[in-house]
């Protein structure tokens, strides 16, 4: 039961973070939104996986690999941190995702060294050698840090945008 519940945690950030993160590039880099088909399945690959019911957590260590329909993520370690309120209701979620971490659609990909998570401030923070990128386009920095209730996406960096015109 707590491990199902863990999941469509995972489906609810994946579904926020994706839909939020390509939306507000969606001007300058020419990036779409992707469908995710939700009756897919969820599937989450690692070598380790702990789950402690006490502490409200879920860790997946080790090649993590996960996959919601188009949405892939990567990482050596992912974490998944809830207060649970009721039955299958979750109040407060938290994420962590370490170690070369990246995010693809089949179509855009963000790669980072780390990647965090809180429902509380609708923020996602994405640090470390950051590179947003669709095509031969690319937004690289510092860190990348997604206003999720605004709609906002802040790079810092130093930052370097590179942008390739597409032919007729």
């Amino acid at each position: 039961m707590q491990f199902s519940a863990s999941l469509k945690i995972l489906q609810v950030f994946f579904l926020v973070f994706w839909f939020c993160s390509t939306s507000k590039a969606e001007t300058s880099l020419k990036l779409s939104s992707t469908k995710i088909d939700t009756s897919s399945t969820i599937s989450i690959t690692s070598d380790s996986m702990i789950l402690n019911q006490k502490k409200h957590e879920t860790l997946f260590e080790g090649n993590v690999y996960f996959k919601y329909d188009k949405l892939e993520l990567n990482s050596q370690k992912l974490k998944i941190v809830y207060t649970q309120q009721g039955s299958g209701t979750f109040k407060n979620f938290k994420f962590f995702a370490t170690g070369a971490v990246s995010i693809s659609n089949g179509v855009q990909k963000i790669t980072g060294e780390r990647a965090f998570f809180d429902n509380n401030s609708d923020k996602i923070i994405i640090e470390g050698n950051v590179i947003l990128s669709q095509n031969q386009n690319t937004i690289s920095g510092d860190n990348l840090t997604l206003y999720l209730k605004d709609g906002i996406a802040q790079m810092t960096g130093p930052v370097k945008t590179i942008f390739v015109p597409e032919g007729d």
